[in-house]
């Protein structure tokens, strides 16, 4: 028997223990009667317990898994322990056993990855493979498509294999520039999109590491007229879209990912505290200008935007 101290990490259902104290043995307790200790088996799976809901996010639903049934063998079909005493079924009974744990698997990563604030339901959201098409679209409805393509068009800094610029060029026909180091690299839905629209053109795809100076290089300088400069799990880009922003007075949209700490290691919250995580990234970005804004996208994974629009932009300067 011990008794702990610790606390809740952000996942409600997870104890972060730090202390324990070992108040008295299994062994010395009395009325134990020669048994040994043997952990409770675990509950059925789909049966669903209310958990603590927070005003301001999604309840959450917890599962528990069926009684008596080896967690190793619905994995794997396979028991390493010689005298397990859970059953372990097979046939039909033990594929209906899988399908609900994955099932529920996916729930559960739904709703754990849903972000405070985030007002789109966690089981209802685009796949990842639509988040190109939700982002541009949010871009059309909060900048308007006469904006976004006047001038150089938009920049996407970062765009990996050219998804948001596809999107917005070759579908949509708004004016952009793909700045990536990489080659681009088109997915099959593209090459199909391509295939059925021969006049359908690529954006222009430039090679080339973006940083604060980029937009002052002689062969760059056109595009310093852009309307909108953008980033989508920009990775190690994402600050520093913001900063060129906001060094030229331009709007900007930009989608946090990855936090890479140990290659900004410089990076402050505005409490003072390292950036090490997602939260804190989002607050350092937003600590850069007061007049920063953010809005949930209608996708699966990191969704939240940080933006400024052109009228922000002229009130700071």
């Amino acid at each position: 028997m011990a008794s702990s101290k610790g606390y809740r990490a952000g996942i409600s259902h997870v104890l972060d223990c730090n202390l324990v104290e070992v108040v008295k043995s299994w062994k010395s307790t009395e009325g134990r009667d020669g048994k040994t200790f043997l952990p409770q088996p675990r509950r059925h799976f789909g049966v669903q317990e209310a958990s603590p809901t927070n005003a301001d996010t999604h309840p959450k639903t917890v599962f528990r898994s069926q009684p008596g049934v080896c967690k190793f063998w619905v994995n794997t079909s396979n028991c390493p322990r010689p005298s397990c005493g859970f059953s372990h079924p097979s046939g039909q009974a033990l594929i209906d056993i899988r399908r609900e744990w994955v099932r529920q698997r996916r729930i559960q990563k739904a709703e754990n990855s849903q972000l405070e604030g985030d007002h789109h339901g966690a089981l209802d959201k685009k796949m990842k493979g639509q988040r190109a098409a939700v982002f541009c679209q949010w871009l059309v409805d909060t900048f308007g498509r006469d904006f976004l393509h006047g001038g150089a068009g938009v920049l996407d800094v970062a765009g990996g294999r050219g998804d948001v610029s596809f999107e917005l060029f070759t579908i949509r026909g708004i004016q952009c520039t793909l700045i990536e180091p990489r080659p681009r690299k088109l997915n099959k839905s593209q090459h199909l999109f391509l295939k059925g629209q021969p006049n359908a053109q690529l954006s222009v795809c430039v090679q080339a590491l973006f940083d604060l100076e980029f937009l002052m290089h002689p062969e760059y300088q056109h595009l310093a007229d852009c309307s909108l400069i953008v980033g989508m799990h920009s990775d190690q880009a994402t600050e520093l879209i913001v900063d060129t922003a906001l060094k030229l007075s331009k709007p900007f949209a930009i989608v946090p990912c990855c936090v890479f700490s140990h290659e900004f290691p410089d990076r402050r919250t505005p409490e003072g505290q390292l950036v090490r995580n997602y939260d804190q990234f989002v607050a350092y970005l937003k600590s850069k200008h007061p007049l920063i804004k953010n809005d949930f996208l209608d996708f699966r994974g990191k969704n939240q935007v940080l933006y400024m629009t052109a009228a922000e932009c002229r009130t700071s300067t």
